[in-house]
């Protein structure tokens, strides 16, 4: 039996209760067992170090996902749109093609990322780091007349010009039009592609972004 197997309480339900209070924040490591040191009132040592080894075998038992995702409130990310986007799609494209939404849905982030890459990869004349259009999730919808899949887009407050006539047009718009509906199987001849909410008042930084905006 290890050390940290001696410690009287369930080290994994001290730390997963903890982040699923947190949740959806994402801590560092560090940040998460500071807080459970708080929760028991303690600063030992050796709890410290029992609660690192715990954590680290949730993350290899995939117990908790340690993935680190864009602040998009922060000024180098400049995703501050956030766009809930519903797709209905034509059931008998899917039918005769045999697709599922499940496919329309690969399909979905597969176009996205090919139409990024050509337009701000770092092959392209407009290279960016972090694409104006990146996608946050995507959720199928059952027993509805009105979307088949719901889509959460973040943006950034960018124009392009449409290639149908000499005028700039919104990215999230142009998004919707040129990439979903022109592009992805299924979607193409439905009637609505309904933009729930195009814009969303991004979260404010907390301190430490704050401070570190400027920084390059």
């Amino acid at each position: 039996m290890s050390d940290d197997d001696k410690l009287p309480d369930d080290l994994s339900d001290r730390l997963l209760a903890t982040l699923a209070r947190l949740h959806p924040a994402r801590p560092r490591r560090q940040e998460l067992i500071d807080k459970v040191l708080t929760d028991i009132h303690s600063a030992d040592a050796q709890t410290r170090e029992a609660l690192a080894k715990r954590l680290g075998r949730l993350i290899s038992a995939q117990a908790v996902d340690e993935r680190l995702a864009l602040n998009d409130a922060a000024a180098r990310v400049g995703l501050s749109g956030r766009a809930l986007i519903g797709i209905m799609l034509n059931v008998e494209a899917l039918r005769s093609k045999n697709i599922s939404q499940h496919i329309v849905i690969d399909q979905i982030f597969n176009e996205t990322s090919k139409w990024t890459e050509e337009m701000w990869g770092k092959q392209s004349e407009n290279y960016r780091p972090i694409p104006p259009i990146v996608l946050r999730d995507a959720s199928i919808v059952h027993g509805s007349d009105q979307f088949d899949i719901l889509l959460t887009v973040l943006h950034a407050k960018a124009t392009l010009i449409r290639p149908d006539r000499n005028e700039r047009e919104d990215i999230i718009y142009y998004y919707v039009r040129e990439i979903l509906q022109g592009r992805i199987d299924g979607v193409r001849g439905t009637r609505t592609m309904g933009l729930a909410s195009s814009r969303a008042f991004p979260m404010k930084p907390i301190a430490r972004d704050a401070r570190s905006q400027d920084v390059e």
